[in-house]
């Protein structure tokens, strides 16, 4: 079958309810984007800002809610409606309370926190995050210092493993000033199932979608060097077992037949496909972050950190490479209406990872395929948008890969 690389990727007519023939996929070259796309701004903007942290508290102090129980946790997690749960995460009691519980030189003494006053909040399905900015004194020196802190509150203790994926990625010399890094983790507390680490500031890798083609490729090879260096890296962790893709991938099926019954016969031997080539082989695990996609990636004076590794462990190479592949493609379909950007973005960021990497191409292009599987799930099965010309463009593309014999030279 013809070269991936060279794919369409043009989704013309789709939004008109047309779409490519199948034998369209794998043939069409790489192409401009079929409409025009803005320069990113010159000056670097929050990570924050990028993900839609748009409800600011505003200067000053926050504004004071009575919380009638002190158990500030079990009165988050039964909070449902948005600006309930907002009034009680800026209340200056949880916020002290939290930094006590989640971080250690607060809770020593050898941070004396002079005020966390909170300026950004966002709800995001189940967890929260909100940035605080701190003013303490160093109890050792006695000098004052400043800092702003992300917090992710999960409502549960399910931030456990982002946590200490931080800490041991920033023990191994993930951080400045060196080029590839993390948030530096500050704490965590299980009660209160938070997370404080750095507020990392920086352009996100999705944001060159929409850039000129030069800066998208040199964004998605700093992605690659990011990945390599991680894969690279030799920490403990969980260990994330093929079979529990397997397990997902039965389950999205299932789901997604149940909901579309007149698509599940490609839907079938799609998942009969990527079973065959996911349980064809085994290979040596790798440190993997879980959730390698183009908006957990912020770019900065050639430095490249990663955020959100809840999902972090041991997984075999090609897993977060097939899956940076996927959401690259996504991604550019749903912000631009064709998938060329996201191609030219992919593109980059495989040849980059070919010359260090350890993943082979057929292991990538079973998971790319796995992960357009999950998308389609995602999109009418979690979310229920009603997204259905995807029943048929992501499924074909799945198949493209799957029968992909390799990448050639442009």
């Amino acid at each position: 079958m013809g070269v991936l690389w060279k794919q369409a990727v043009l989704v013309r007519g789709l939004v008109a309810g047309s779409r490519p023939r199948k034998d369209e996929l794998p043939s069409l070259a790489f192409a401009k984007a079929s409409e025009p796309v803005a320069r990113l701004a010159d000056s670097e903007r929050s990570a924050l800002s990028q993900t839609g942290f748009a409800d600011r508290v505003g200067p000053g102090p926050p504004r004071r809610t009575t919380v009638a129980t002190p158990h500030l946790a079990a009165r988050q997690e039964q909070m449902t409606d948005h600006h309930a749960i907002r009034d009680i995460i800026i209340d200056e009691e949880y916020g002290r309370r939290l930094f006590v519980e989640a971080i250690p030189e607060v809770a020593s003494g050898k941070w004396q926190l002079l005020t966390c006053r909170p300026t950004e909040f966002r709800k995001h399905r189940r967890k929260s995050f909100v940035v605080y900015a701190l003013e303490y004194m160093d109890g050792k020196h006695g000098s004052a210092h400043t800092c702003d802190v992300l917090v992710k509150i999960y409502g549960a203790d399910r931030g456990q493993n982002g946590y200490d994926a931080l800490r041991k990625l920033w023990c191994a010399d993930f951080r400045s000033p060196g080029r590839f890094r993390v948030p530096q983790p500050h704490g965590y507390s299980a009660e209160l199932g938070a997370l404080v680490q750095e507020n990392v500031s920086g352009i996100l890798w999705a944001d060159y979608l929409r850039g000129e083609a030069a800066p998208l490729r040199r964004a998605s090879a700093l992605a690659a060097d990011w990945l390599v260096r991680l894969q690279q890296t030799a920490v403990a962790a969980d260990v994330r077992a093929v079979e529990e893709e397997l397990s997902n991938v039965r389950r999205f099926v299932d789901e997604l037949t149940q909901a579309y019954p007149s698509n599940s016969s490609q839907l079938l031997s799609l998942a009969e496909q990527l079973a065959t080539k996911l349980q064809a082989e085994t290979f040596p695990l790798v440190p993997s972050h879980g959730d390698f996609h183009p908006k957990n990636l912020l770019l900065r004076d050639g430095a490249a950190t990663g955020v959100d590794l809840d999902t972090f462990g041991l997984r075999e190479a090609a897993f977060d490479v097939g899956y940076a592949i996927g959401q690259l493609l996504i991604m550019s379909y749903f912000r631009l209406g064709d998938l060329s950007r996201g191609a030219q973005a992919a593109d980059a960021l495989w040849q980059r990872y070919h010359e260090g990497g350890q993943a082979s191409w057929h292991r990538v292009a079973a998971h790319v395929a796995r992960t357009l599987l999950q998308s389609l799930h995602y999109e009418l099965c979690t979310l229920n948008n009603g997204r259905v010309e995807l029943l048929t463009l992501w499924p074909d593309l799945a198949e493209s890969w799957l029968g992909s014999d390799g990448p050639q030279a442009a």
